[in-house]
């Protein structure tokens, strides 16, 4: 059977249908990049273009909320593009180890690598990979082409621009109080960023405002996390606002404001990721927004990006893919993202 599949703006389209109805502060290139419309046959001429040889994506950490929709978009994106993938994954929080399994992939050779590229190390992955003659597509953080040269493409969310939101959001419903904590789970070159301009948009908007420095809560140990914000809050108990950069980052404040007498929303917690138990969160009060990173899309993006190479198409370098805020008012919306999520990893 012959489908129509309109090259590159399935990214479009895609978001189109599965991202919630919210505003969009960052600019999408996904609109700019139409080509053309070609007719192939799916999914066999996706497939027959790997010969064989899958997709391949190598991570830990496979049970975090977080990494299983990041799981489910890639899953989801090779079933929709009928190509063949592998998840080479480990269950625990293990860079040496996702290091061996990349070079396995080298050795077993691979059609296409999807990869998150935000630490040096990351970069020496990715160009061992580009020299093996691996295409890499890079996701979750924009990748700098000087870091990765002949890095096929990356899919990510305007860092940049969804920390200087958070910022901006922060400072008006605090009334620009202070002092304001930040949390990262770890320091690397993408959550740097994440946190450096949300403290920048908070003091260009709050310049007499205290933003403490940034502490880390790690990434494998929920308790330890909780340790650190608590910590914070005790030696600021004035504190009116607490950003984190990482996806457990809501469970880490909202518990930590709990064990120490705050009630919900008396810190005003900001974070990342619209995981089901951050959702909850939200909705019970206990964190006042959350940055809706594109987790499923991402690779749902990626997958069919890599799908249109290995047929000789074009495809965008940048792909930057919307991260709305989600509060309140509009968190009901992302619960179907979970459900998506969920049922795919099943």
């Amino acid at each position: 059977m012959l489908k129509k599949v309109l090259v590159l703006s399935f990214i479009l389209l895609m978001l189109v249908a599965c991202k919630p109805v919210v505003d969009d502060p960052y600019p999408s290139v996904a609109s700019d990049v139409v080509t053309e419309v070609v007719e192939v046959e799916a999914p066999s001429v996706f497939l027959d273009a790997q010969n064989g040889i899958p997709f391949r994506w190598a991570h830990d950490n496979q049970a975090h909320p977080v990494v299983r929709i990041m799981a489910a978009g890639f899953a989801q994106g090779c079933a929709d593009f009928g190509i063949e993938c592998e998840n080479m994954s480990i269950p625990d929080v293990d860079a040496s180890a996702v290091i061996a399994l990349e070079e396995q992939s080298v050795v077993l050779g691979s059609s296409g690598q999807i990869m998150c590229i935000y630490a040096p190390e990351h970069y020496q992955q990715a160009t061992d990979m580009i020299d093996a003659g691996i295409p890499v597509i890079g996701v979750h953080f924009p990748v700098n082409p000087e870091n990765v040269p002949g890095l096929l493409a990356w899919v990510a969310p305007d860092n940049v621009g969804y920390a200087i939101e958070a910022g901006k959001a922060m400072a008006e419903k605090t009334g620009c109080g202070s002092p304001i904590g930040i949390t990262q789970s770890s320091l690397n070159d993408g959550e740097n960023a994440v946190a450096e301009n949300f403290r920048k948009a908070y003091l260009e908007v709050c310049p007499d405002a205290n933003v403490l420095d940034v502490q880390i809560e790690g990434l494998d140990d929920p308790a330890a996390a909780i340790l650190v914000a608590s910590s914070i809050i005790q030696a600021n108990p004035d504190l009116v606002g607490a950003f984190s950069t990482t996806g457990a980052g809501p469970t880490t404040w909202a518990k930590a404001a709990q064990e120490n007498g705050r009630e919900p929303g008396e810190i005003t917690i900001i974070s990342m990721d619209y995981t089901r138990a951050n959702l909850d969160l939200v909705k019970s009060g206990e964190v006042y927004m959350l940055v809706g990173q594109p987790l499923f899309e991402e690779f749902y993006v990626a997958a069919g990006l890599m799908a249109l190479h290995n047929m000789g198409l074009p495809i965008p370098k940048e792909n930057v893919l919307p991260a709305p805020l989600i509060t309140i008012d509009n968190v009901d919306k992302y619960y179907a993202i979970n459900d998506l999520a969920e049922s795919v990893g099943e």
